[in-house]
């Protein structure tokens, strides 16, 4: 895509949020319809782009969502047309914990 664009990954859970602590991985996969590659953007960007590491509910007791936006560059996505799909894990102690959630976002079509 010849444009920069942004991602925007918000979860949200309820009361046992704060309860939970450790790094979230976010991640968007672009599966090719057609020729082309299939990727996902984590290995395009830097390690620490798509990650918020560090994070304790407990410190935030008037939020029960986390948030993270990226600004993806111009020429990341190369031209075709992907079904795109949202990921987010949680990891604590460096293993993954049993949250993980995909949200399919449907089909897309960049241009260059």
């Amino acid at each position: 895509m010849s444009s920069e664009f942004d991602v925007r990954f918000r979860v949200e859970f309820g009361p046992g949020w704060t309860c939970m602590h450790g790094d979230w991985h976010f991640d968007v996969l672009f599966e090719s319809v057609g020729p082309g590659a299939e990727f996902a953007l984590s290995t395009e960007r830097p390690p620490d782009a798509l990650v918020v590491s560090g994070w304790r509910g407990c410190d935030q007791p008037d939020h029960l969502c986390i948030e993270h936006a990226y600004r993806v560059p111009a020429g990341t996505v190369p031209a075709g047309v992907y079904i795109v799909t949202a990921k987010i894990r949680l990891w604590c102690c460096d293993k993954e914990v049993p949250v993980v959630g995909f949200d399919p976002i449907g089909q897309r079509q960049w241009y260059n």
